[in-house]
């Protein structure tokens, strides 16, 4: 491993490790985890995206998976935060996603549409905890990832007149 990515790495770890240091300082001081407790637990989320009758959608589902696929490529940092759904913050703090989207970048990345659903509530289901995301589009892409392409299925949400993605930032702080 060169030097130059093991110092980068070190500086992630410390900024990691930093952050959930406060994050537990933060909970403990908060009562944070004092429920009990249970494998799967299963809300409603606390933040409701803003529906397209609402706000008018500034995009389809297509324009924003293209530049989904751009930030990915680029590793533009700013675009993969902004655009992250409200209860993925909640549930991992934005230090922790911002530190996994951080080493996220793929040249390759990018999303050939298939087919999109109509708006339903979504389980979003990650580290044993599930809240119901109401109003998303279930859409399958063939998604190219490290050069290799797959069939998936990607979960998007209008939030403010803009679609909002959802990632698994590492581990859970919130709901």
């Amino acid at each position: 491993m060169r030097a130059r990515t093991k110092r980068r790495l070190g500086i992630v770890c410390v900024v990691v490790g930093t952050g959930t240091i406060a994050v537990a300082a933060t909970g403990s001081l908060a009562g944070w985890g004092k429920q009990a407790t249970s494998t799967t637990t299963t809300t409603t989320a606390s933040i409701v995206p803003t529906t397209s009758t609402t706000l008018p959608l500034t995009e389809d589902p297509a324009q924003f998976l293209d530049a989904l696929g751009t930030a990915l490529r680029a590793g533009d940092l700013e675009f993969l935060m902004s655009r992250l759904h409200p209860a993925t913050i909640e549930r991992y703090l934005e230090i922790q996603c911002r530190t996994t989207l951080a080493g996220q970048q793929d040249g390759s990345a990018q999303f050939g549409l298939v087919s999109v659903s109509e708006p339903a509530d979504f389980e979003w289901t990650t580290d044993d905890r599930t809240v119901v995301i109401p109003d998303t589009l279930s859409v399958e892409v063939d998604r190219v990832e490290q050069g290799v392409t797959s069939r998936a299925v990607i979960h998007i949400t209008p939030a403010n007149g803009q679609f909002t993605w959802f990632v698994d930032c590492g581990n859970p702080f919130g709901p």
